[in-house]
């Protein structure tokens, strides 16, 4: 529909129709934010595990080294280090990829916060040429009301 057929109940309409949707579109957004702090502590509290693990193998390996350096260390000693190892191993390989799978779930919340800030931008945009065109047109019935008003001083 033109902008210059719409009754006042149209325009209004349809800001507080865009007003709303901005509205929505703000709460989404802080709910994304909300959602991408939960989990970037989420990951954080995985790398600090990882940190944790990474640092308890080293220590372990050193102390192996250096157990077999200082003796000769029975077959079962070496097996039970081994399996002790590749447990932790294990352990490391889990955190690594719960933080793999967590960053897919950040990069997609990332995504969807960067849409919504487009689709804001384009809302904003749209109202705001919405407002101008209304302000427009209101100050062309202003100037029509005032140049019917002079005209009839004239015809006096």
């Amino acid at each position: 529909m033109d902008i210059l057929k719409q009754t006042g109940g149209e325009r209004d309409s349809r800001i507080n129709a865009l007003n709303s949707f901005l509205q929505l579109k703000e709460w989404h957004r802080e709910e994304l934010e909300t959602e991408i702090s939960r989990i970037q502590k989420v990951i954080n509290d995985h790398e600090e595990r990882l940190r944790t693990l990474e640092a308890d193998f080293m220590v372990h390996i050193e102390q192996f080294r250096r157990h077999h350096q200082d003796e000769a260390m029975s077959p079962e000693c070496i097996k039970s280090f081994h399996t002790y190892l590749e447990g932790m191993n294990g352990r490391m390989r889990k955190e690594r990829e719960s933080i793999m799978n967590r960053l897919e779930e950040l990069r997609g919340k990332k995504e969807k916060l960067l849409s919504i800030y487009k689709e804001k931008m384009v809302v904003e945009k749209l109202m705001e040429r919405h407002i101008a065109e209304v302000r427009k047109m209101s100050t062309r019935r202003e100037q029509k009301e005032m140049d019917f008003i002079s005209a009839q001083r004239y015809l006096r």
